[in-house]
């Protein structure tokens, strides 16, 4: 019933994730109300978003929203918003936090490892090694590119989810100020408008 009558081609598809069929701003606008009309406490949101976007940073691609949503029932923050929170890794910011995590934790590390890592080639021997469990190839083409980026994305992950939730936790807190002033002046709300100040 609510199908596309005419299915969209593999470009298409792959298109539509670099660049929106309905463009970068309806796109944004679409998300901003979603955060809008979320459920929850500010902070349960805020760190929800946190959570999801720290597990991002991550190299586990496949294990993002698993780890996030994880986190988020642990610590009882909002799940919605930690499997949105991982959408901050996508095609266009991956390269820079693929090349970001292995510099840092290549610095971490004593700077030991290669400076033209090949992220693409190890992605390709993670599935293949995992799908034929040959340890062999994961020690060879996968860990020396795989280690330095798990090492690196932990003091990423951390730095950026605090700073998320340090942006997020008042800006949505100051949306639900909002939401609720207005529900309270509908001449739909039972009381009414309010008759004093708030």
């Amino acid at each position: 019933m609510f199908r596309r009558r005419q299915k969209l081609s593999l470009r298409a598809k792959v298109g539509g994730i670099f660049w929106p069929r309905i463009g970068w701003k309806r796109a944004s606008l679409y998300y901003w109300y979603r955060l809008h009309r979320m459920e929850g406490t500010s902070r349960s949101i805020a760190s929800g978003l946190a959570f999801g976007v720290a597990a991002a940073m991550t190299p586990f691609y496949g294990l993002h929203t698993v780890v996030a949503l994880a986190v988020a029932w642990i610590f009882g923050a909002n799940m919605v918003g930690a499997a949105v929170g991982t959408f901050a890794n996508n095609p266009w910011t991956a390269p820079p936090i693929w090349f970001g995590t292995y510099y840092i934790g290549d610095w971490i590390l004593g700077g030991e490892a290669s400076s033209n890592p090949d992220f693409i080639n190890m992605f390709r021997h993670l599935t293949e090694a995992v799908m034929t469990r040959d340890m062999e190839l994961f020690a060879e083409s996968i860990w020396p590119v795989l280690q330095p980026m798990a090492v690196g994305s932990v003091p990423l992950a951390l730095a950026v989810g605090f700073t998320t939730y340090l942006v997020l936790e008042p800006l949505i807190r100051a949306m639900h100020l909002e939401r609720a002033l207005r529900f309270r002046t509908s001449p739909h709300h039972p009381k009414g408008p309010p008759k004093g100040p708030l």
